[in-house]
């Protein structure tokens, strides 16, 4: 995915909860040069979506969002609290 240096539109976090449905880790490259701006775009994600940041490489962002739900979507047993 592709996301500007300002702060993200509300259609791209939306874009990135439908990715995170799909997939747990999302990369997102920021067209900037600017660290700051990076970092400033990798923070407002995280917090608005919400997911966090695994990595930060240049202008590619890793992010990481936990699966919703249990065996129903096919990723993996439900917790039920109780040890095997």
């Amino acid at each position: 995915m592709l996301v500007g240096d300002g702060e993200p539109a509300e259609t791209v976090v939306e874009h990135l909860r439908q990715a995170f449905q799909k997939s747990p880790l999302v990369k997102v490259k920021v067209q900037t040069d600017e660290r700051q701006a990076c970092e400033t775009v990798a923070k407002s994600l995280t917090e608005r979506v919400p997911c966090e940041l695994v990595r930060r490489v240049g202008r590619v962002l890793v992010l990481f969002r936990e699966a919703d739900g249990g065996p129903e979507n096919g990723r993996g047993p439900a917790d039920d609290g109780q040890l095997s």
